[in-house]
């Protein structure tokens, strides 16, 4: 993937992370770098693993990788905790901006995020 086409995948995402925050509660991530990446991003509300979530309350999605398995997951989440404060456009969101880079998963934004910031830094 070409520098550019970071810089332009990272803003597309941090505009989706920015609405993420004003109407969220909390988001569900697979893994801690999932969580690392979510933060640098600018997500500023609770971001827990699958393996930490309880029964919980306040709008939320669901952030697994996008793959079988995550999507296996996402389903057993949703399941447990519900749909009545589900709000699964975010999903829909990350997927349709990753998968032209054939990123599946939200660790994958990682480099992008490092060349990112050089970039800005220029």
């Amino acid at each position: 993937m070409k520098d550019k086409d970071r810089y332009y995948l990272v803003m597309r995402i941090k505009e989706i992370v920015k609405e993420m925050n004003k109407e969220l509660m909390f988001v569900v991530v697979e893994g801690e770098r999932d969580r690392e990446v979510l933060r640098k991003l600018g997500f500023n509300k609770e971001i827990y693993l699958v393996k930490e979530v309880k029964k919980m309350k306040g709008k939320y999605t669901i952030l697994t990788d996008f793959d079988e398995e995550g999507r296996n997951q996402a389903l057993l989440l949703r399941k447990k905790l519900g749909d009545r404060f589900l709000i699964d456009v975010y999903r829909k969101k990350f997927f349709e901006a990753l998968k032209d880079y054939g990123i599946n998963e939200i660790e994958g934004i990682g480099k992008s995020l490092k060349i990112f910031k050089k970039i800005i830094q220029l």
